[in-house]
């Protein structure tokens, strides 16, 4: 059997990997000549993930039996219409992907539902050149506001303005050389702690999976940068009934009939907001994080199912979050901007104790840019302890031995 992975970037190195492992064809399509899993792939197509009738083609050409992405937004939909076009396997529609790939539908399913989530409007870039009805219209927002592509992920292009003082127009111009469409959108910025949920739907019923703490590194002007992911969050018993009950309606509205999910939630005391919703295994390691904390080999369920093989879920079906006492984390490797000398071997970090896993997204990098987005991030470690304080322990022992080197030999990796 032949299946076209949409990305080859680390996200989809374990993909592609596991793929192989399974005797499948595994196809390559991604836009960068680079992209380390094309390394990996028995084909590779130089060809984007956006590009809905370029994938239709390789599709065409190698006979695929399945399609799939991990780990990115935007693919969920070239995916579902690539699927359709063939009669592949599928897990969602492509009008249910375009809910979950596009913040302006995503906003409109969130607002005809009842969907907790902040206030928004769209700005066209038009609408940049009159500036005093521009400003009449985001003065009916409370500030501070945030401004978003519609079809990015990875905090690219997003930016928090606290009043209309700020330079809005300038702000809304970098916004949008990071979308393909002609309109961004602007909402209200959610106080509170962010959290991430993912689940596994099965028959349009919701089985959550894992709850976790997203922390925040402080980039302003731009939107925080997710520092790692903390299981459990903190807000799993106090807010489990909340945050399922809002998954279901989720789940109904956007039609979501089988897969993974993922959502970033924000609680304030006793209030939930939903940020974003995608119909995807999460970006932030969550396919390997997933597995440590529930047993639950979420990543070979769903190549699988993207095949049309029957899977079992009667794993999924009998796990109880709350009955869960596993602890762990992913944390992000980032550092401080300039050029690198030596990046030094994780292969002694590995062997520590709690450390589960370690790796650098670029091994041979030749300079750290200024971090303003998720793409900057140099690398992860995935730790468990036997309890928070145990955890956050080994977090720190672990990182702290993590050495980027610049020409004067000092450490470059920021200990955040």
């Amino acid at each position: 059997m032949k299946v076209l992975i949409l990305g080859g970037g680390f996200m989809q190195i374990n993909a592609i990997r596991r793929s192989k492992a399974k005797g499948l064809t595994v196809i390559v399509a991604d836009y960068l000549p680079d992209a380390p899993g094309k390394k990996l792939a028995d084909f590779a197509e130089m060809v984007s993930t956006f590009d809905i009738e370029g994938n239709i083609e390789i599709a065409r050409k190698y006979g695929i039996d399945g399609v799939f992405t991990i780990g990115t937004d935007q693919p969920v939909l070239t995916a579902a219409k690539v699927a359709e076009a063939f009669g592949l396997p599928r897990m969602i529609s492509s009008e249910t992907a375009l809910w979950a790939t596009n913040k302006k539908y995503m906003k409109e399913v969130f607002v005809n539902n009842d969907i907790p989530s902040s206030r928004y409007l769209m700005v066209k870039k038009e609408d940049l050149k009159d500036k005093t009805d521009l400003y009449k219209r985001l003065s009916a927002l409370n500030f501070p506001i945030v401004v978003k592509p519609i079809d990015s992920q990875g905090q690219r292009g997003v930016f928090k303005i606290y009043s209309l003082e700020d330079d809005v127009v300038s702000f809304m111009n970098q916004t949008f050389a990071f979308t393909w469409a002609d309109e961004i959108i602007v909402e209200e910025f959610c106080h509170g702690d962010e959290i991430t949920v993912s689940a596994w739907v099965e028959d349009l019923i919701p089985y959550i999976l894992m709850i976790t703490d997203r922390p925040l590194l402080n980039v302003e002007p731009h939107l925080g940068i997710p520092d790692g992911h903390v299981f459990p969050s903190i807000y799993t018993f106090s807010h489990y009934e909340k945050i399922k009950e809002v998954v279901e309606k989720i789940v109904k509205a956007f039609n979501i009939f089988s897969g993974p999910i993922y959502i970033q939630m924000i609680v304030n005391g006793n209030n939930l907001e939903v940020v974003e919703v995608a119909c995807r295994i999460g970006g932030g390691h969550e396919e390997e994080l997933i597995p440590l904390v529930s047993g639950i080999d979420i990543v070979d369920i769903f190549i699988e199912k993207s095949i049309g093989r029957s899977v079992d879920i009667c794993k999924i079906k009998n796990y109880d979050l709350l009955s869960n006492n596993k602890y762990a984390m992913v944390k992000f490797i980032v550092g401080k901007p300039g050029k690198v000398k030596e990046v030094r071997s994780l292969d002694q970090v590995k062997k520590m104790p709690g450390v589960v896993n370690a790796g650098f997204y670029k091994p041979d990098i030749k300079e750290i840019r200024p971090l303003v987005d998720s793409t900057c991030r140099l690398g992860y470690l995935l730790v468990e302890g036997r309890n928070r304080k145990d955890l956050e322990r080994k977090v720190i022992e672990a990182y702290k031995k993590v050495e980027i080197i610049d020409g004067s030999g000092e450490n470059m990796v920021c200990f955040m």
